[in-house]
């Protein structure tokens, strides 16, 4: 449920804003911060959660601001299921896409993580935006249409464009929005 508050207070944050193209509340990259953790992608998860070698060894990595779709069946992916109206069987099919892609893009590529306020979920996983040179990963999945904005607070650091990056692949039917 914080993640339906946060999702909407950035809603509410990009119809406000009088800022035109380029500025937080569009699909656009934000500037590459100086100081990131340096890391490698070892292995792919699904979607949303991959694990890296950074200096101090192995993380389960979580990206920070989006949901894939749940290539498992279970609680969490019959939720999902019933939230954004697909059947178990298509959801588990884009969550394998999501997967695909996030492999093509990430895996044994060196990426850096930024960190937002929260460093670690329930779960224990890193909570990081995904930096693959000046793009930020988790906005192009979401802008590809693999994954649904998902803010959660009180990491919000870039809520604003990730919504912005759901609208534009919603508007242009990619990914999941052209099924």
């Amino acid at each position: 449920m914080r993640w339906r508050a946060g999702l909407l207070a950035a809603a509410l944050g990009a119809l406000a804003s009088p800022e035109g193209a380029g500025s937080a509340n569009s699909c656009t990259h934000p500037p590459r911060p100086p100081a990131l953790l340096q890391a490698r992608v070892v292995r792919v998860v699904d979607g949303d959660t991959l694990r890296a070698r950074l200096r101090d060894g192995q993380q389960r990595v979580r990206l920070v601001g989006v949901d894939a779709p749940e290539t498992l069946s279970g609680p969490h992916q019959e939720r999902q299921a019933r939230q954004w109206g697909l059947s178990p069987e298509e959801l588990q099919r884009w969550g394998e896409v999501a997967s695909a892609f996030a492999r093509r893009h990430l895996s044994g590529r060196w990426v850096g993580l930024e960190l937002d306020i929260e460093e670690r979920d329930e779960f224990g996983r890193l909570l990081a935006y995904v930096w693959l040179g000046r793009l930020v990963f988790n906005l192009e999945l979401v802008r590809e249409g693999y994954a649904w904005a998902h803010p959660v607070p009180p990491n919000l650091r870039y809520a604003d464009r990730l919504v912005a990056c759901q609208w534009e692949a919603q508007r242009l039917r990619r990914g999941l929005w052209g099924r």
